[in-house]
């Protein structure tokens, strides 16, 4: 598939999900033509020379993206939305528990939500730990994916508990306070909620993908898999200044010293993203050393649209009935 974008008068940038976003954003005068494949989806905005993000006036295929709702999407003739990524209704609706929790390890007053499925709100469960909590729960709507799945006999109930970041390349990227407060404070306090059983799971996308692994890694008696959108593999604790996107794989080099191996990964990202490269070789570490993954690529860039398109496979690979 052949894309050429033409600019509007004011643009002097190009920014998508090909590109990381605001991180590499292709200056108008170098555009060429995109070669894409027939089941490709691509998310992208415009850029004026003061930083303005511009919609493009010629595409009015909004991405409903959350973090640039100046995005505009684009779709080949071959792709297909996954089936559940937005299930139709009627579907049952659980019990949803909007918490607070004040953190000594982290300072501060934190946000989150817990979703029991229906008909499961008096059961033991285990959880499934989601990072970007308010973005996936409006964005992603993991609980009615969860709905559809159960419905279907698919998979085994879980609570979502969905907990939001304050600065997140900050608390997704090894740092301390942050980990301490999940594992100390958060995990203890909704057991005290909430009926849970053993065997949790850890979902994040990007950057949440890292601090899901990150947990996983440090407490594996805890956590049953990792599931992880375009997870961002590319940071290393040792790297300074620390850049959250193109550092060193440490997941990668732990893996292949020997960690991880107790865990299930599912490891879903885009064909067409720069995070590419990153998740092809964690997934191959990781079954070099033994471990049980789940492989998923689209032809498809880094943005919440496109993290819907996974997050079934996700649940699905967590939660699916053995």
């Amino acid at each position: 598939m052949r894309v050429e974008l033409t600019p509007p008068p004011a643009a002097a940038f190009l920014l998508s999900d090909l590109t990381d976003w605001h991180r590499a954003p292709v200056p108008v005068e170098d555009l060429d033509v995109l070669e894409l494949p027939e089941d490709a989806r691509v998310e992208y905005a415009w850029q004026d020379a003061a930083g303005r993000l511009l919609p493009d006036p010629a595409n009015p295929h909004n991405a409903e993206n959350p973090w640039w709702p100046e995005a505009r999407v684009i779709t080949g003739p071959a792709w297909r939305p996954h089936p559940l990524a937005d299930p139709p209704d009627p579907l049952p609706h659980g019990r949803t528990l909007r918490l607070h929790l004040d953190s000594r390890h982290a300072g501060t007053r934190r946000r989150l939500i817990v979703y029991t499925p229906a008909g499961y709100e008096e059961a033991y469960l285990p959880m499934v730990l989601v990072q970007d909590g308010t973005g996936f729960f409006h964005h992603g709507r993991p609980h009615r994916v969860l709905e559809a799945l159960l419905a279907a006999g698919r998979v085994m109930p879980a609570h979502l508990v969905l907990v939001e970041p304050r600065v997140r390349e900050v608390e997704y990227a090894f740092h301390e306070p942050y980990l301490a407060f999940i594992l100390e404070e958060l995990l203890p306090f909704v057991e005290g909620q909430v009926r849970t059983a053993s065997g949790h799971h850890l979902l994040g996308a990007s950057l949440g993908g890292l601090v899901s692994a990150l947990l996983g890694l440090r407490a594996p008696d805890l956590f049953r898999s990792v599931l992880a959108l375009s997870g961002a593999w590319t940071v290393h604790p040792d790297d300074r200044p620390m850049d959250p996107y193109r550092g060193r794989e440490w997941v990668a080099e732990q893996v292949s010293r020997g960690a991880a191996v107790s865990l299930r990964w599912y490891l879903g990202h885009g064909s067409l993203e720069w995070l590419r490269d990153p998740n092809r070789r964690l997934r191959d570490a990781l079954r070099a050393a033994g471990a049980e993954v789940r492989h998923e690529e689209r032809h498809q860039g880094h943005s919440w649209g496109a993290w819907r398109q996974l997050l079934p496979e996700a649940l699905l690979f967590g939660l699916g009935r053995s």
